[in-house]
């Protein structure tokens, strides 16, 4: 059903299309535009990274991130030290499993889409 409204809407469109006369107005317009905005932001962005670096080697950021990224690993290793899959029954994987993979299906063949 939908693709036959798909079509007729089409159709209609195609034979409903009017040319109108541009006569470069868009472009005229676009170069209208002040240009000023795009150097303010440039300005501004490298302003915020600079200033961001900057802080960032002030609090030896990288000596927390290492912190912060042992502690995240550790507790991670942790974790998967603690998993016990005894009490699922195979069933229960299978059905884990189907869906996983079909989830990564329905991905990929959105992505292509």
């Amino acid at each position: 059903m939908t693709e036959k409204d798909d079509r007729l809407l089409t159709q209609f469109f195609e034979e409903t299309r009017q040319h109108l006369a541009d006569d470069n107005f868009s472009l005229e317009v676009m170069q209208s535009l002040p240009s000023s905005l795009d150097k303010k932001g440039r300005l501004w962005f490298i302003f915020c990274s600079l200033l961001g670096i900057s802080f960032f080697i002030f609090v030896r950021g990288w000596e927390l991130l290492t912190v912060a990224l042992k502690a995240i690993f550790v507790q991670f290793d942790q974790s998967l030290h603690t998993l016990d899959f005894s009490h699922f029954s195979p069933a229960i994987l299978f059905v884990l499993f189907l869906t996983s993979l079909f989830v990564v299906v329905d991905n990929l063949s959105m992505s292509q889409e």
